[in-house]
């Protein structure tokens, strides 16, 4: 049996029903300038042929490595890469989405010119702009973690950035969730970092899946929305936080909306499911309590108080912008 011997960066890929796009994924990454790196393929379950590629792509070359589980959802999938790997730093590229050739080369020399414990750039497309650096603690939180993990402004995710890799995977949650994922992974990820760099130059090609979980919604989604909610007030007081701030009500509210939107216009096999898919959302308690002190969107205020006028609203406008 050979020695592993990690490369610099391990790049871990999750991948489920992604027979199509996965060997355009991998390629995009082995073809980095970066050349020091491998990819670890979490093959999730698959009833495609997804594994078989994967194990077809391993020996292809050397720098890939593939590990089969059953469907436990990408959130799962990800932290059992990163258990595996030893390398000093850790990325993740999804595995219909694709990396610009310079994507590590320019994280890491710019992690590395500035000690970062983590660097982010942008998606392909993005206005390339000076970078940005917070370069303690308190910067960090201020002008990273408060804002963008726990207020929700913008997307927070994972496959944008390279982090440097002194984490203890094993103690992080098992939460059984299949939306969200990048959040509740990124709250455990940040909890020690310090140093913060955003390269805003374009080095990730983003791909819109209409497949994907954020844009179907199923009883479980609504699940999954309450636990890591919980999740993040769980961590609150390792960030200096109490489970009851505002900041909290804030993001529920906000996410309480994007739910309610795509339960009342994801299909369903009947009105009654959409119509219970909406009450779900606006009898939660804890959304109701948020609402009394944050102030909603005007969607979720109608649908509290006329939960099947707002499906209708919410239908007609979707056929009206179509």
């Amino acid at each position: 049996m050979k020695t592993y011997i990690p490369a610099e960066i391990a790049v871990a890929m999750p991948a489920y029903r992604a027979a199509a796009a996965l060997p355009r994924a991998v390629e995009s990454v082995l073809r980095q300038t970066f050349r020091d790196l491998e990819v670890w393929i979490v093959d999730d379950g698959s009833p495609d042929e997804t594994g078989a590629i994967a194990d077809g792509l391993v020996r292809q070359d050397a720098r890939v490595r593939v590990i089969h589980q059953r469907n436990d959802g990408c959130y799962q999938a990800r932290l059992r890469a990163f258990r595996r790997t030893r390398s000093p730093w850790v990325g993740t590229v999804d595995a219909d989405d694709e990396a610009a050739p310079t994507l590590y080369e320019r994280l890491h020399a710019f992690a590395t010119e500035h000690n970062l414990d983590v660097a982010q750039c942008d998606t392909v497309g993005s206005p390339s702009r000076e970078p940005e650096l917070f370069l303690n603690r308190e910067e960090a939180f201020r002008g990273v973690i408060e804002p963008k993990l726990f207020r929700g402004e913008g997307a927070f995710v994972v496959w944008d950035k390279l982090y440097r890799n002194r984490f203890d995977f094993d103690a992080y949650a098992r939460v059984p969730i299949l939306m969200f994922e990048d959040i509740a992974l990124n709250l455990q990820l940040f909890e020690h970092v310090e140093r913060v760099g955003l390269l805003h130059e374009g080095l990730y090609l983003y791909d819109i899946n209409a497949g994907s979980s954020v844009r179907n919604y199923r009883e479980k989604s609504f699940l999954d929305f309450m636990r890591v909610d919980a999740l993040r007030r769980e961590m609150a007081p390792r960030y200096g936080l109490s489970p009851d701030d505002v900041v909290f009500d804030a993001w529920v509210i906000k996410n309480a909306r994007n739910h309610l939107v795509l339960a009342s216009l994801a299909p369903a096999p009947s009105w009654g499911e959409r119509l219970e898919n909406v009450l779900r959302i606006v009898r939660n308690d804890r959304i109701r309590a948020a609402a009394k002190r944050v102030r909603p969107a005007p969607e979720l205020r109608l649908a509290f108080r006329f939960p099947r006028l707002t499906i209708l609203l919410l239908r007609l406008a979707k056929r009206l912008r179509h």
